[in-house]
């Protein structure tokens, strides 16, 4: 049956399931320490940019979505209405994580031990202290794949997003479990939080830099354990749980039942298990060719760090895939399909992003603060979009738009034979997911940009076209519509 398009009415407009007029023009709540006061587990300069920065971002940009979704309403604007939803959840989850982050800590001078009910009840289910810290570590961080997904599925957390120990109201059960950007748990799962570690990359990059693990073993110093935490249970969202890690695990064995792969279109599993191990490639220019733009410390992490950690990750699910085949392990195939899109998506996505930026020394007329597109491409962008500066802007628009980690790209559309721009979430390679051609790719995770433009991602995306590639872009455009 064909989608029933009425407006409902306005009080029955709602954000998880309450009216949105109960959330008309909310502020900023107070922290209760000082931005100082979780040194030296968590800096000041983060404390405050992170809540006075990014935190206010989530709550205006909450407050702008709920004005617009009333007078959506008002109006019977149904496109206005499905569109701003999704910014609705976003800056919403965003604004409900934050409120139950600043609570979960405490300043190390206040800090106590775990103990009553909630001690009691983390050593029935975890065996031990110890035990459940080690495995809320190894979710939130994202680390030992096939024991987390495959054996326990427990999510693993890639990309952005939150670590949380929750209960279930219904049954008292403790559990450890992930959320993705800025989801809110109870509302998607029923779940209550009892506290909730965040592993967005602006909670932590400017003091432990690419070693979230660092970040998520130092957090246990501050972590504000009330005597009567499982005594506060209240949902206030009456929601049905969902076993996201189920639904995953049914998803994916379709696909192995089917004798695909559903990370790379038209790549068996048994076509990736035969191939070589991965290798860092070197970069075309040194680290610090493309300053002032990206500073060298940025490319140096970038390259040396992150995109190692995708190239050792993906080799590593590699390796456990061919153990999982020669032993006809269903499960364990099934398991490993995360890690293997995740890294290869990672190492895939940078190969191209090195290649298309270019140090500005290296521009056939230097001295330029901008070097434009030529031929034919530049001739396509002026048809599609009517001129490069029209081009820039909606690109900054939709790469300054993804709601979490990921990328923005040029792209070839092989069906349509022509220029489209989108973006992927988190490390999903463009081509294999969506059949589009990657002619430029931009990186707007955190750590491509955090320690020098700090939150402002539009500043970033501003600056980066002065190194773009235009060759490189132009001759990928040149062997796309030839194909």
């Amino acid at each position: 049956a064909p989608c029933d398009a009425r407006v409902p009415s306005r009080d029955l407009l709602a954000f998880h399931g309450r009216s949105l007029l109960e959330f008309e023009n909310i502020t900023l709540p107070e922290l209760p320490y000082e931005y100082s006061a979780l040194e030296p587990v968590i800096s000041a300069e983060i404390m405050e940019l992170h809540h006075d920065k990014h935190h206010r971002a989530f709550l205006a940009g909450f407050n702008t979505a709920v004005a617009g979704l009333i007078a959506a309403q008002d109006s019977n604007n149904v496109a206005s209405i499905v569109t701003l939803t999704s910014a609705l959840n976003f800056n919403g989850g965003g604004w409900i994580n934050h409120n139950l982050f600043w609570p979960s800590l405490t300043p190390v001078s206040n800090y106590t031990e775990l103990s009553g009910p909630l001690g009691e009840a983390i050593d029935e289910t975890w065996g031990s202290f110890d035990a459940f810290k080690t495995a809320f570590n190894t979710a939130t961080i994202g680390i030992q794949v096939r024991d987390m997904i495959v054996v326990r599925l427990i999510k693993i957390f890639q990309g952005s997003g939150w670590g949380w120990l929750a209960v279930n109201p219904a049954t008292g059960v403790l559990s450890i479990t992930t959320t993705a950007n800025q989801d809110a748990l109870q509302p998607r799962t029923g779940l209550v939080p009892l506290f909730g570690v965040d592993v967005w990359e602006h909670a932590y990059y400017l003091q432990y830099y690419n070693v979230r693990a660092d970040y998520v073993n130092a957090i246990w110093q501050i972590i504000n354990w009330p005597e009567d935490l499982l005594h506060n249970i209240t949902p206030s969202f009456n929601l049905s749980p969902i076993d996201n890690s189920v639904i995953m695990l049914s998803c994916a064995a379709s696909a192995v039942r089917s004798g695909r792969s559903t990370l790379f279109r038209g790549v068996g599993l048994r076509g990736m298990a035969t191939g070589q191990d991965l290798k860092l490639p070197a970069l075309p220019y040194d680290y610090d060719a493309l300053a002032p733009v990206i500073i060298p410390e940025i490319m140096e992490i970038h390259h040396t760090k992150h995109h190692q950690a995708y190239v050792t990750g993906f080799n590593n699910a590699l390796a456990q895939l061919k153990d999982a085949e020669a032993k006809t392990d269903p499960s364990a195939i099934v398991g490993l399909q995360s890690a293997l899109k995740f890294n290869g998506g990672g190492h895939i996505n940078h190969a191209i992003f090195w290649k298309s930026l270019i140090p500005p020394k290296a521009w056939p007329a230097p001295g330029r603060e901008f070097q434009p597109p030529s031929g034919p491409l530049e001739e396509q962008i002026k048809a599609t979009w009517g001129s490069l500066d029209t081009f820039t802007a909606k690109f900054n628009a939709a790469a300054a738009g993804v709601q979490g980690s990921g990328w923005g790209w040029l792209a070839y559309n092989p069906e349509t034979k022509g220029l489209q721009i989108a973006t992927t979430a988190n490390q999903d390679p463009l081509q294999p997911t969506t059949k589009l051609i990657p002619l430029l790719g931009v990186d707007v995770w955190e750590h491509a940009y955090y320690l020098q433009y700090k939150n402002v991602r539009p500043d970033y995306l501003k600056e980066i076209w002065k190194v773009i590639n235009w060759k490189e872009a132009g001759d990928r455009f040149a062997a796309a519509s030839k194909a």
